[in-house]
């Protein structure tokens, strides 16, 4: 048994990737396998760990790619190898997900275990309708009944027993069976105007909200199209409708985030914020050179006394905050004082805001900031800044572009280039056909590029497609320019930030 591994039923909750818990997200972290169902949004999968072994078993009302005994097989093989194993379930594990049965398999083979509740879709569902569950003198109570019943269920529903409650009737994978229910509940007893309402995908981009009556229900989620998954909701609560999701402005927007994963985690936020559904998915990484003797020797000759009046400026270049938090780390890690970098003729040039915004975190603030993010720019104010007596030190990525270099040749300037990281394409292919299928589908209204980089990883990852359906959000004219290579659908933010970005978002269709 010490050599088991252990599993965490884990729910998902209903759809939208800020309903996950924060237990669940850190479960998922450390996960070396996660096995998932078919109803678990993109915007959740993204988040499990690349280095993950993933598991789909694709149980979907009436479409089930293995049994739930297969299911219980895997569980209990993962754990047994020794694996942190995470079982991910959509909405809550014990609420109608089978969660019980698969515990009783690994309690039988003593594999240990933790639930992890998860929102469930019965409430929260209709809480993004804006349809409360319980209201005091309207609906004192409310029960959760399967829309869905199994082959081997032994009991039918006692719509007798559920036609005389006062409370809120909600039926989760109902859609099938509405019907069913409406003639049912009002054959024993319900009258035929009692309010109901029908949501599905509910929390999601796709989410569709009708409310109606038990007599039309079936007619008015035809004519809405009402698809699975839906919740049925019937009860005099359906009247009490109080819209808020619709009211955010990208609500019902759904985008793909490709920047670096550590870097990403603010601009989701905001998007998040303003109700839009984001897809993490980052094609790049960058990661430190091994090799530091070049950065080691510049820094000695930048950081040398030197009295000659002869001698110009030295500037220090970054060109992008990822550049900032590198140039640190190293100055850090080779134990150089911060003081000797402090003086009338060190400057130091950066490529746009958000770099500027990086640096002076560090107390330091640039003494040229280039209106528009580009290395054409730069080079155009540091031609202006610079004379041919200075010496300016470009620390970035090694894999990028000669568009500055080519602008201080021009010059006549003296710089000298130095890698401090480099740049590569990470993204988890595990997403690229479910990404492009969504795309296919018209359910993905911007990908978000923040670099060039980014574009390539984006293409790398997804392999020979025709990228003309991309709606392509760039950053700036330089990332335009390589998604426009590919033919992709081009939008460029009015200024080079995340916020223009975002506004760009808001402001237009990127279409």
């Amino acid at each position: 048994m010490e050599d088991n591994g252990k599993v965490w039923l884990v729910g998902a909750g209903p759809g939208s990737g800020e309903l996950l818990t924060a237990k669940a997200q850190a479960v998922l972290e450390k996960a070396d396998v996660v096995i998932y169902d078919a109803l678990i949004q993109l915007e959740i999968l993204t988040k499990i760990p690349t280095q993950a072994k993933k598991i789909y078993v694709g149980k979907r009302a009436g479409h089930h790619s293995a049994s739930q005994q297969q299911i219980n097989e895997i569980l209990l093989q993962e754990a047994l190898k020794g694996k942190q194993v995470v079982r991910l379930k959509g909405g809550d594990p014990f609420v109608f997900g089978r969660g019980a049965e698969e515990l009783e398999c690994l309690a039988a083979h003593q594999i240990p275990f933790e639930i992890v509740p998860g929102i469930t879709s019965a409430i929260a569902v209709l809480e993004y309708a804006g349809i409360p569950v319980t209201h005091r003198g309207i609906a004192p109570s409310f029960h959760v009944i399967t829309g869905h019943r199994s082959e081997e269920a032994k009991q039918p529903i006692n719509y007798d027993a559920l036609a005389q409650l006062d409370g809120t009737l909600i039926f989760l994978m109902g859609r099938a069976a509405v019907k069913e229910i409406s003639e049912n509940l009002i054959k024993e007893g319900m009258h035929l105007d009692t309010p109901a309402a029908a949501v599905s995908f509910g929390t999601t981009k796709r989410q569709k909200t009708t409310i109606s009556t038990l007599k039309n229900l079936e007619f008015d989620c035809e004519r809405m199209n009402i698809q699975t998954p839906a919740i049925i909701a019937v009860g005099q609560v359906c009247t009490q409708k109080f819209e808020w999701i619709n009211q955010l402005p990208l609500f019902q927007k759904q985008v793909v985030v490709t920047r670096e994963k550590r870097y990403a985690s603010g601009f989701v936020k905001k998007l998040e914020e303003k109700g839009a559904h984001v897809i993490t998915f980052p094609t790049i990484e960058t990661v430190p050179l091994k090799d530091t003797t070049a950065f080691r020797q510049t820094m000695n000759r930048l950081t040398e006394p030197n009295e000659k009046a002869s001698i110009g400026n030295q500037w220090i270049v970054l060109t992008s905050p990822t550049g900032v938090e590198y140039f640190f780390s190293l100055l850090r890690k080779e134990n150089i004082d911060l003081r000797k970098l402090l003086s009338e003729k060190k400057k130091f040039a950066v490529c746009g805001s958000g770099t500027a915004a990086a640096l002076e975190q560090h107390g330091i603030y640039a003494d040229v900031i280039p209106e528009r993010f580009s290395g054409k720019e730069l080079g155009r104010m540091l031609q202006k800044e610079a004379n041919k007596n200075d010496r300016i030190y470009l620390f970035r990525s090694a894999l990028a572009d000669e568009e500055l270099q080519i602008m201080l040749r021009e010059a006549g300037l003296s710089y000298e280039e130095v890698s401090i990281y480099e740049t590569v394409f990470c993204a988890d292919s595990e997403w690229s056909e479910p990404i492009w299928d969504q795309l296919e589908q018209n359910q993905i209204d911007a990908v978000m590029f923040t670099s060039a980089s980014t574009v390539k990883g984006f293409v790398k990852a997804m392999g020979e497609r025709d990228f003309s359906i991309v709606p392509a959000l760039c950053i700036g004219k330089k990332t335009a320019l390589e998604a426009s290579s590919y033919h992709m659908r081009v939008t460029i933010s009015k200024q080079a930030a995340l916020d223009s970005m975002i506004d760009q978002l808001l402001e237009s269709e990127v279409r």
